[in-house]
């Protein structure tokens, strides 16, 4: 816990005038849709607010004012936090810069240089525990590509491991059930699980799944593969359908699959009851009970998309889309709700 310390202009990062406008309440799952400079800080660094989407209520909250070194930038969230990645030294710091009533926490992570020295797109970041609550939490960051690097707070380095090649557009998922980071990867001659090489990652194969209502042939190119686990650790593969080009890259249609570990195979299902599930780019995807959080609408999934957003309701596959609200595609991403606010 020591590694925790108050965020500061020598880190980076600093809120100003946090008496000045209303704090929003990260015990609730937020859109970061922009950041706007608001003016200029007494170190000479920018001063900025965040622009947050509020499903619950329908309308956009701003963050008191932060100050943010131009380098550093936003590249993933989970658990409530937001990775950010100085682009000059490639270091990695973890923050819970939106929890409220509190001064924000900061973790220094060493530069996060893949082997070739690669640096493509951040599929999205996860967290194996808060860094708050463990200190031994496990830090993984999935790239367009085949690497995952690992790290935990302390570590001098990143750990990198060799995915399959098919897993590039893969993202990383920690299961609190299982203890272990999944990656999904393509049937190939078998189902279930196989091994990563190292004992914290495992690759999820693609299940058998049963059930669906038919897809037309064309859409069966042009989906994604994703992985939540609910709070009671049930585990749902999404199958995220969009548009082309031409049609903006928009969602189109969403299919939830509800595991059967015992079988393996996954069962489509247009009922998850009380739950929602939020899903985004360089977001942890994760999943909440809707009468946790009023206004919340349940059997739902709340998503993110390229210059878009939404809700799908599973019952009745239909969408109905924010278009009240833009959002920036390179920083557009989920925040769950904070899972512990303990003072340190």
């Amino acid at each position: 816990m020591s590694r925790l310390a108050n965020l500061s202009v020598r880190n980076g990062l600093q809120w100003r005038g946090q008496n000045k406008i209303r704090m929003l309440s990260t015990s609730a799952p937020y859109l970061l849709l922009d950041r706007n400079v608001v003016g200029k800080a007494s170190s000479g660094e920018k001063a900025i607010n965040c622009k947050l989407y509020d499903p619950r209520k329908g309308e956009t909250v701003k963050s008191p004012a932060l100050e943010l070194t131009k380098e550093l930038q936003m590249v993933g969230s989970s658990r409530g936090w937001v990775a950010l990645m100085n682009e000059s030294d490639s270091t990695v710091r973890l923050t819970d810069m939106f929890r409220p009533g509190s001064s924000a926490k900061v973790i220094s992570m060493p530069p996060l240089i893949q082997p070739e020295e690669r640096r493509d797109l951040i599929i999205n970041v996860s967290l194996s525990s808060p860094p708050e609550k463990e200190e031994d939490c496990v830090v993984a960051v999935k790239f367009l590509g085949p690497y995952l690097s690992l790290c935990r707070p302390g570590d001098s380095e990143w750990t990198h491991i060799k995915a399959p090649w098919e897993l590039k557009m893969s993202s990383v998922m920690y299961s609190d059930r299982d203890r272990v980071f999944y990656l999904n990867t393509l049937p190939s001659g078998g189902s279930g699980l196989a091994e990563s090489g190292s004992p914290l990652v495992k690759y999820h194969q693609r299940l058998p799944c049963h059930g669906s209502p038919g897809v037309p042939k064309p859409d069966l190119d042009k989906f994604t593969l994703h992985m939540v686990e609910s709070p009671c650790g049930e585990l749902f593969i999404i199958w995220w359908f969009l548009g082309d080009k031409s049609e903006g890259y928009k969602t189109k249609r969403l299919m939830v699959f509800r595991e059967d570990k015992d079988q393996g195979k996954g069962y489509y299902t247009e009922d998850i009851g009380d739950l929602c599930i939020f899903l985004g780019p360089r977001t942890d995807h994760f999943c909440v009970r809707a009468s946790t959080y009023p206004g919340l609408v349940p059997n739902s999934i709340y998503f993110a998309g390229f210059h878009h957003s939404g809700v799908y309701d599973l019952a009745t596959r239909s969408i109905r889309l924010h278009d009240h609200i833009t959002s920036h595609p390179r920083l557009a991403l989920w925040l769950a709700p904070l899972q512990s606010c303990v003072q340190i």
